[in-house]
């Protein structure tokens, strides 16, 4: 890291509202693990547990942005990510999904943290991801067949710039989506529970048996066993908004 970065770096720590904002994930109730680009080291994704490096597929590039004031974090870009089936990153019930990402184009469905595999077999469980008009989206199945994915559209994200995005489902009663400060909420027949798919956890890829790679760069992502309040995800976008250049 060059001096300047080095320099707005500590800027950041300091003038945030809780020093260390950027490790606000793991502070989250019912967290199952959380990825940092930070950790980056020999195609690993550094993660919590602590060992559970995530492998990626291709070849990664890791950078630190340094365009100082305004944003100054480690990403990932250019790969997509798996971590094999586990009790772990397969929730039956409330479950919270969500992270940092950062879009260089647009138009196109692209994948951001998912268990989903529909060609040819039933292993859809859950999808964050970015659909063709640029709304991220949630979608959830209750038994892993594509006539009964419940999806939700939630406000469509931009490109050049970092998004917070979330999906949440209080599994019977509610099935949310929210990105950079703004919910989108749905009631409606929403599914009793997640479906326990065989398939990999997947960051940066929509559908197992696809391409639908995120085309952009990635900071961190994170996944819990639990519906998180919306106090709780308002509080994480508020603390960390200031190193993705938000305000």
């Amino acid at each position: 890291m060059s001096a300047l970065s080095e320099l707005g770096s500590w800027f950041y720590r300091r003038r945030n509202q809780v020093p260390g904002a950027y490790w606000l994930p793991v502070a989250l109730p019912g967290l199952r693990v959380a990825w940092f680009a930070s950790l980056y080291n020999r195609g690993l994704v550094g993660s919590l547990p602590v060992g559970w490096g995530m492998t990626n597929a291709g070849a990664a590039t890791y950078a630190v942005a340094t365009d100082w004031p305004g944003v100054l974090v480690p990403y990932v870009s250019g790969t997509y990510w798996t971590l094999p089936d586990s009790v772990i990153v397969s929730p039956t019930g409330d479950m919270t999904c969500g992270g940092w990402f950062y879009a260089t184009t647009s138009g196109a469905k692209r994948g951001w943290i998912n268990k989903w595999y529909q060609t040819g077999v039933n292993q859809r469980s859950y999808a964050l991801y970015v659909d063709v008009s640029d709304a991220a989206t949630f979608d959830i199945s209750a038994d892993g067949i594509g006539t009964s994915v419940k999806s939700v559209a939630g406000s469509a994200i931009s490109t050049d710039q970092w998004t917070f995005a979330v999906g949440r489902i209080a599994c019977g009663v509610s099935q949310d989506v929210f990105v950079n400060g703004t919910w989108i909420r749905d009631t409606a027949s929403v599914p009793a529970s997640v479906y326990d798919g065989s398939c990999k956890l997947y960051v940066g890829r929509w559908n197992e048996s696809g391409a639908n790679y995120w085309d952009g760069y990635s900071a961190q992502w994170w996944l819990c066993g639990y519906y998180v309040p919306d106090s709780h995800i308002a509080w994480l976008f508020e603390e960390q908004a200031s190193y993705f250049g938000l305000t």
